[in-house]
């Protein structure tokens, strides 16, 4: 995690894609899931980044929309992420994806 200390305002970016820079974690190591229990405990971020995780199917969107920094969310190239209502997140930039998850909040999920 890479949180910057200048007189900016904080920004917080947690990069768990399995194809970071250099290294390569073997898809079959990728988690399946985001437990409602991890998402809650990532108060503070503002940039996730989840992409080409092959193996990712779930995503909890209401613990992710009440993270109240939370800025980006990535998941391009998350084949088996499937969405309620049908949306394609994996084919977004990393702020309509909010968009998408704060909509999905309130309409579909409460």
């Amino acid at each position: 995690m890479h949180i910057n200390h200048s007189r900016e305002p904080p920004t917080a970016h947690l990069n768990a894609s399995p194809a970071c820079g250099d290294r390569q974690i073997p898809h079959f190591l990728c988690a399946r899931f985001i437990s409602e229990y991890a998402a809650s405990n990532l108060n503070g971020i503002v940039f996730l980044n989840l992409s080409y995780n092959l193996h990712l199917a779930k995503l909890p969107v209401k613990e992710f929309c009440g993270i109240d920094t939370r800025q980006e969310l990535s998941c391009r190239g998350c084949s088996a992420l499937i969405i309620k209502g049908g949306i394609d997140l994996t084919s977004l930039d990393g702020k309509e994806t909010i968009k998408v998850c704060v909509f999905m909040e309130s309409r579909w999920l409460s």
